[in-house]
């Protein structure tokens, strides 16, 4: 008869204990990630082009106000920066919906892996769309969190978050409500749909303009580099890179 007392019982697991890279089904994270940090750049070289578009057309926008030039030529003098505007909006909602993609099942294989945390994949969704919004409090937590958990030993809770992630938060959250603030949060709430409004704007918000091009594209320079970093630390937790590699 087999001897089962206790002390003949092998010691329970560490609590945080990992299973092995590849022995859980998890979601593959890698493309998503490539695909989203393109068209993070794309949209924000599209962001500065635009920019640089609204500044020459400046003058256009003043002869029109000043009733030098007729409407029909201040749209045709404009229309090239309202088209690059137009690819910098679809650009910016691809990119956005697989960001969230990407945190998502990121999260949710945080999650299979049981390396549960309050900000769970729910909030990797949600957590762009509830209060305090443009401020992105929650999606920086979460990304927070994301790196911690995707740290491959056993004490990632005390795992240290790399200075990227809290630049991408002042970047993309912080810093874009300090030029609302300084160009006026009236004037830039007030533009209607007329073309006295669009001419109106390219005068009176060349430097919010401005500022929004450079801002978007340092904000997505940091982008790339944490979803990268946090993307191959987080292969390397599931195996996927290994998988990658010997497919390779």
């Amino acid at each position: 008869m087999t001897d089962e007392t206790p002390e003949h019982l092998p010691p329970p697991p560490p609590p945080d204990l990992t299973p092995p890279p590849g022995t859980i089904p998890t979601r593959r994270v890698g493309g998503i990630a490539t695909a989203s940090t393109v068209l993070v750049m794309i949209t924000a070289a599209l962001g500065v082009v635009y920019a640089v578009l609204n500044a020459f057309s400046v003058d256009d926008a003043r002869a029109y106000l000043d009733g030098v030039t007729t409407e029909d030529e201040f749209i045709a003098a404009y229309g090239g920066a309202l088209t690059v505007q137009l690819f910098q909006t679809l650009s910016q909602v691809a990119a956005g919906v697989l960001a969230v993609l990407w945190m998502f099942r990121v999260t949710a294989n945080h999650r299979d892996l049981g390396r549960d945390s309050f900000w769970g994949p729910a909030w990797a969704i949600a957590g762009w769309f509830v209060p305090p919004l443009i401020l992105y409090v929650i999606p920086f937590l979460v990304l927070r969190q994301m790196w911690k958990a995707s740290d491959p030993s056993a004490d990632w809770r005390s795992s240290r978050v790399p200075p990227v992630v809290g630049l991408w938060f002042i970047l993309y959250g912080v810093a874009p409500l300090a030029i609302v603030a300084a160009q006026g949060f009236g004037s830039m709430g007030g533009v209607g749909a007329g073309t006295d409004s669009v001419a109106e704007l390219v005068v009176d918000q060349q430097s919010a303009i401005w500022g929004a091009g450079v801002l978007g594209a340092l904000a997505a320079v940091a982008w790339v580099v944490m979803v990268r970093a946090i993307t191959e630390r987080h292969t390397a937790l599931t195996g996927e890179r290994s998988s990658s590699d010997a497919a390779g």
